[in-house]
């Protein structure tokens, strides 16, 4: 498989509307793909009985599953190389500078906060709401590969 395999898959799948992920872990350069064989939302019931990709929800207890024996699973390793084209994707306006600014502040106080005992540990993150066409959701997954080699990209 290579990009454009995994690119035609995905758009396909948005067509469709099927369930469906491609990921990259940390610091590596394998792009794992589940892509669902049909519609159907699967709730996950047990992490010892089911193996797929699990979404899970931050506020609710949702949990679903895109199931391996219920998908096609692609993996693909890329090169930078194959990835060039992707440097010129534009994220949007999105007033990045004063996010950057807000969020290291917000990362400053976190830090203050675990070396005065408050708290042992502080996950922070932030988001970004883009507009874009489906065609564009797969330009900027391959732009985040790039730019954001040391985290989970999906």
């Amino acid at each position: 498989m290579n990009l454009n395999g995994v690119n035609t898959k995905a758009l396909n799948a948005i067509k469709l509307e099927q369930p469906f992920v491609v990921y990259r872990k940390p610091n590596s350069n394998i792009v794992k793909g589940f892509f669902q064989k049909d519609k159907i939302l699967h709730e996950l019931k047990s992490f010892e009985s089911q193996s797929g990709f699990v979404f899970s929800s931050f506020s609710k207890n949702e949990k679903y599953i895109i199931p391996k024996s219920e998908s096609d699973v692609l993996e693909w390793s890329f090169t930078d190389i194959e990835l060039k084209d992707y440097n010129s994707v534009s994220l949007g306006n999105t007033n990045y500078l004063d996010k950057k600014e807000s969020f290291k502040g917000l990362v400053s106080s976190a830090i203050k906060s675990i070396e005065e005992g408050v708290a042992k540990k502080i996950v922070l993150s932030e988001s970004l709401k883009l507009d874009f066409n489906s065609s564009n959701v797969i330009d900027v997954f391959n732009r985040m590969i790039i730019k954001y080699s040391n985290a989970l990209v999906y």
